[in-house]
This record gives structure tokens, C-alpha cells and sequence, in this order.
């Protein structure tokens, strides 16, 4: 009987260290598994974060040319405005000193 009772305690102790070398190992595989699942997320996540800086990008630049543009174009028919104002004031004034010197009023 004491046999039997030691023996089922050598076999317990065995079966004991058969899992404990069977959790070492599998908690092994399981943090290389996770090393590379979070090397996998964190290229995914690189990837994502450069798509999107450069789609945010594209779209700035893009806006920005637009009110570039915008602007251009505004300045350009406001100064194409003055300059044909000035062309009427100038024409006027011509006509002004033409008179004066014509009438002797200079």
C-alpha cells in the first residue's frame, strides 16, 4: 500500500513536470506568437500613419494651390480695374494739360 501511494507520488510528481516543461513551452510559442502578431500591427499601423500623412498632404496642397489661384486671379482683375482707371485718367489729364498749353493757361 505505501508502494502503491509513493508510486502514484513519483507518477504525480512526472506528470507535474510534463506539464510545467508543456506550459513553458507553449507560453514560449505563445510570446514569439504575440512578438509577431505585434510586429505585424505595428508596420500595419507605420503604413496606415504614412497613407495617411501623405493623402493629408496631397489634400493641403491641393487646397492650397486653389486659393493660390483664387487669389491670382482676383489680383489680376482688380489690377486689370486700375489700370484701365488710370488709363481714363490719364487720357483726361492729357486732355487737361493739351488745353491748357492750347489756351495759353500753363
Amino acid at each position: 500500500m505505501i508502494e502503491e501511494v509513493l508510486s502514484e507520488i513519483v507518477y504525480a510528481e512526472q506528470k507535474a513536470e510534463e506539464i510545467i516543461t508543456s506550459s513553458r513551452e507553449r507560453a514560449g510559442e505563445m510570446t514569439a506568437a504575440a512578438g509577431v502578431e505585434c510586429a505585424r500591427i505595428s508596420e500595419e499601423a507605420l503604413l496606415t500613419a504614412k497613407e495617411q500623412r501623405e493623402r493629408v498632404a496631397k489634400q493641403s496642397n491641393q487646397k492650397a494651390q486653389a486659393e493660390y489661384d483664387r487669389i491670382l486671379n482676383e489680383s489680376e482683375v482688380k489690377a486689370s480695374a486700375l489700370i484701365e482707371q488710370k488709363k481714363g485718367q490719364a487720357v483726361e489729364l492729357g486732355k487737361q494739360i493739351f488745353g491748357r498749353i492750347i489756351n495759353g493757361n500753363c
